[in-house]
């Protein structure tokens, strides 16, 4: 169900500063390693809009993950130590497989990896000794292209098959520590996130950074618990459904479960 704007605008809300790319002629470059010498790591100019930012736990039970492109549920985990890898692909894989399946009525789900970010003030991205930090920029994980193409990398010879039918790649989101309340995740409602405002990419990642619309709806969730999770998704086969939606990652140590979801 989509929400109408006279159910946005009953929301609460703050305003923020968050960082689109600014339009330009070539394809940007972000390099997710360090570049040879002489080559940039990343070729795009980010360009700060000040945005509405609304809360979305007073409609949480209407967002859809066909529409919004987001979900918001409590799950209780039996996971004790979050920072333990062995324990989280233990634990917490089967368990976020299970939550996407029930939610979602999917027949097949897949946790394909995990990232855990935590802010050091002064610390560089994916630098030796530092946990890997925020993402500041609003992106989309995944284009049309590299979608499939994770399904490729991951399936095998499963993959032709499977790729007849649904597919989604979701993300699922939950604080480590909480209550969140500094710079939460920000979440562009897809309704409001045109295609076009996606700028076709050369990364590494094949991550498409956005442009910004003044039809932006970004919903966080400030003051989330390590018992509220978030799903988005990032990538959908099906095109009559809104395929990609656009995030700014938190600074609050947050884990984020990257699934293949199968329909």
């Amino acid at each position: 169900m989509t929400l109408s704007p006279d159910v946005i605008d009953g929301l609460p809300y703050v305003e923020g500063v968050l960082n689109y790319l600014t339009p330009m002629a070539e394809r940007p470059i972000n390099l997710a390693y360090d570049p040879p010498l002489g080559v940039p790591r990343s070729t795009g100019v980010p360009e700060a809009h000040r945005m509405t930012i609304y809360d979305v736990r007073p409609v949480a039970a209407r967002l859809s993950l066909d529409s919004e492109g987001l979900a918001l549920v409590t799950h209780n985990s039996a996971v004790r130590d979050f920072y333990d890898e062995d324990e989280l692909q233990r634990v917490y894989y089967p368990e976020a497989e299970r939550l996407v399946a029930e939610v979602t009525g999917a027949t097949r789900v897949l946790v394909f990896d995990h990232t855990v970010r935590r802010r050091v003030w002064g610390g560089v991205d994916r630098s030796a000794g530092t946990p890997r930090q925020p993402v500041t920029v609003v992106h989309n994980d995944y284009t049309i292209d590299s979608g499939p193409q994770r399904v490729r990398d991951l399936m095998g010879d499963d993959a032709g098959e499977l790729l007849n039918h649904r597919f989604e790649i979701v993300n699922v989101w939950r604080p480590i520590r909480g209550p969140l309340r500094d710079a939460p995740l920000a979440v562009c409602d897809a309704t409001t996130s045109p295609l076009r405002t996606l700028s076709p990419p050369i990364w590494s990642t094949a991550i498409e950074p956005g442009r910004s619309t003044a039809s932006n709806t970004t919903l966080p969730t400030a003051g989330s618990t390590h018992r509220r999770c978030r799903w988005t998704k990032r990538s959908s086969s099906n095109a009559m459904i809104r395929p990609q939606i656009r995030h700014s990652s938190p600074l609050i140590q947050p884990l984020k479960t990257r699934l293949l979801r199968l329909m």
